[in-house]
């Protein structure tokens, strides 16, 4: 799933700025044609085909997390105050990584 998603981002990055060069919002600035998937809107078939494999892909990734119960293992419960607590930690560069195998609090949040 995981590079399923990767590809079809830059599928969607790509036929996006083909679209937007066929009309641009900002006079004289367009993509290079290297960096475009097609040269002009008609290709943004691709930027729609793009957008159901993503839909595709997260709702097979809740369906599995659901039925795993992946969710409610790793990501519940999420406790305002840890996630509060992590912030903090975070800002003042303390935030803790002995078990990476575990979510901290804004990670379940998120």
């Amino acid at each position: 799933m995981h590079w399923v998603n990767a590809v079809v981002r830059l599928i969607m990055i790509t036929s996006g700025w083909s679209i937007y060069d066929d009309d641009g919002i900002i006079p004289g600035f367009h993509f290079s044609f290297f960096w475009r998937l097609g040269d002009w809107a008609a290709w943004s078939n691709w930027h729609f085909a793009g957008m159901w494999f993503l839909i595709i892909d997260g709702l097979s990734y809740g369906a599995y997390g659901f039925a795993s119960r992946r969710f409610r293992e790793k990501l519940l419960p999420i406790r305002p105050t840890e996630v509060v607590q992590t912030v903090i930690d975070t800002l003042h560069f303390k935030i803790a990584h002995e078990d990476v195998t575990m979510y901290n609090a804004v990670q379940n949040l998120l």
